[in-house]
């Protein structure tokens, strides 16, 4: 059990109005040398403009794979045109 002083809530904040909001998150598992990774590009709404999920093999460490997901999040930002992205 974890005791309530340890917790920490996150929570989404929102970009400023015109500015888009890229986040990702990776799952790694060590004993495979495999990554999942998840990235979401959103408005100050809150509403999804695009998102996309990636598989990668031969990951050495959850690094590695944090910034792979950063760099997706890039490469889909580019590939639809989102010039005003926040990381």
């Amino acid at each position: 059990m974890v005791p309530t002083g340890l917790v920490k809530q996150l929570v989404w904040v929102p970009p400023t109005p015109g500015i888009l909001q890229v986040n990702s998150d990776v799952s790694f598992c060590t004993t495979r040398g495999e990554a999942s990774m998840g990235v979401v590009i959103r408005d100050s709404g809150g509403d999804v403009v695009v998102s996309g999920s990636r598989r990668l093999s031969f990951v050495s460490d959850s690094l590695y794979a944090e910034v792979h997901a950063i760099l997706f999040g890039f490469e889909l930002a580019l590939e639809y045109g989102l010039n005003e992205c926040t990381f």
